[in-house]
C-alpha cells in the first residue's frame, strides 16, 4: 500500500493509496459454493495547513502561543481538506453459484466517494478540539431503506487529551 507524506512549514500532504485481495471460503452459503477472491481499493488525498503558522509534522503539533486569554495568545489553528474513495470489486456482486459472494449490488452501494472539511484548535500541546464536516457520495445499491438509498453528511466533533 502506497503512502506519501510531504510537509512544508504550515503545510501538510498526504496520500495513499490501498488494493486489497481477499480469499473467501462460501461452502454452506448456497449452491455452488466454494472458494472465492474479490478486491477493495480505497485511496485518500489530505491536506493541512497550519493557519498560525505551525509546522505541520506527524510527531504532533506544538502551539507556537499555547492558550493564554490574558495575553492574547489563542493557541494554534488547523485546517483540513480530505477526499477520498472506496470500490468493492464485482466478484462480491455476483451470485454464489456465479462464483462471488452473492452480496446484492440493489441493496448494497458498489462505490462511495466522500469530501471532508476540519478545522482543529491545539489548545496546548496536549488537548485538541476539532470538528469535522463530511459528505459522502454512493455509487451503486440504493435499494428503498438502505444506507445506499441517500448520500450522507455528518459533522463530527472531537475532544483528544495527549499524554
Amino acid at each position: 500500500s502506497p503512502q506519501l507524506y510531504y510537509t512544508y512549514g504550515p503545510f501538510g500532504l498526504l496520500g495513499e493509496f490501498i488494493a486489497e485481495k481477499q480469499g473467501v471460503n462460501t461452502s454452506g452459503v448456497g449452491p455452488g459454493g466454494g472458494f472465492t477472491n474479490y478486491e477493495t481499493t480505497a485511496w485518500n488525498v489530505t491536506m493541512n495547513f497550519m493557519l498560525t503558522g505551525e509546522d505541520a509534522t506527524l510527531d504532533g503539533i506544538v502551539p507556537l502561543e499555547p492558550v493564554d486569554f490574558k495575553n492574547g495568545q489563542l493557541g494554534a489553528w488547523e485546517m483540513t481538506l480530505r477526499y477520498d474513495g472506496m470500490a468493492i470489486g464485482d466478484n462480491a456482486f455476483r451470485a454464489v453459484n456465479q462464483g462471488g459472494l452473492g452480496v446484492s449490488a440493489i441493496d448494497n452501494a458498489t462505490d462511495v466517494n466522500g469530501f471532508t472539511w476540519g478545522l482543529n484548535w491545539y489548545i496546548n500541546r496536549i488537548v485538541r478540539l476539532g470538528v469535522t464536516a463530511e459528505y459522502n457520495a454512493f455509487t451503486g445499491g440504493g435499494g428503498q431503506d438502505t444506507v445506499a438509498e441517500h448520500n450522507e453528511l455528518g459533522f463530527i466533533t472531537r475532544l483528544q487529551i495527549k499524554y
